[in-house]
C-alpha cells in the first residue's frame, strides 16, 4: 500500500476524488444559482418590464388626450371667431365635435353647441383604467391652461417611469449574462 501511495497511486486517487467532490458541489451550486436566477428574471424582472411598460402606455395615452383636449378648444374657438358676424355684439358661443368613448373603445360622434364651458377629468382615477374620478366644469381658457399644467406633470411622470425602465431592463440585461456565464460553466 505504501509503495502504491509512493507512486501517486491511492493516494492521487483520493486527491482526484476530492477533486470531483468539489466539482460536484461547484456544479450543483451553478445549478442552484442558475434557478434563483432564472426565477428571479421570470418573477421580478420581467413582471416590472411588464408594469412599467402598462404604466408607460397609459400616461402616454393620457397626454395625448390632453393634446387632443387642447387642439380642439383652439379649433372651436377658431371657429366661433370665424363664424362670429364682424357687427355682431358677442361672438357666438364655441361649437366642438368630438368622440366620446362608451367603453371598450366603443365611439360616438358627438357635437356640443355650446362649449363655451367643458367638463374635465382631473386625472384622479379611482381604478386603473376606469375615469370616475374628479371632474370639474371649465372655461375654455381654464381647461388649456389646465391641460398644458397637467401635461407637463405627466411628462415628468413618464420621464420617471422611462427612467425605472432602462435600470430594470439593463438590470435584466446583468442576469441574463450572468444566467449565460452560469449556464456555460454547467457544460
Amino acid at each position: 500500500v505504501l509503495l502504491h501511495a509512493a507512486r501517486g497511486g491511492p493516494v492521487a486517487a483520493a486527491s482526484a476524488m476530492g477533486s470531483t467532490a468539489d466539482d460536484d458541489a461547484d456544479a450543483e451550486a451553478a445549478r442552484l444559482a442558475v434557478k434563483k436566477y432564472a426565477s428571479f428574471l421570470s418573477t421580478v424582472l420581467e413582471p416590472q418590464i411588464r408594469a412599467l411598460e402598462s404604466k408607460q402606455s397609459v400616461i402616454t395615452e393620457e397626454i395625448d388626450g390632453y393634446r387632443d383636449l387642447r387642439a380642439k378648444v383652439a379649433a372651436a374657438k377658431e371657429e366661433a371667431a370665424a363664424a362670429a358676424a364682424p357687427d355682431a355684439p358677442a361672438a357666438a358661443p364655441p361649437r366642438l365635435e368630438t368622440l366620446i368613448d362608451f367603453g371598450e373603445n366603443c365611439f360616438v360622434e358627438a357635437v356640443v353647441e355650446d362649449a363655451s364651458t367643458l367638463i374635465v377629468s382631473m386625472g384622479l382615477a379611482a381604478a386603473k383604467g376606469v375615469d370616475e374620478g374628479l371632474f370639474c366644469e371649465l372655461t375654455l381658457d381654464e381647461a388649456v391652461a389646465f391641460a398644458v399644467a397637467r401635461e407637463a406633470l405627466l411628462r415628468e411622470t413618464l420621464d420617471r417611469t422611462i427612467d425605472q425602465l432602462i435600470t430594470i431592463a439593463k438590470d435584466k440585461r446583468k442576469v441574463e449574462d450572468l444566467l449565460a456565464q452560469l449556464r456555460a460553466t454547467l457544460q
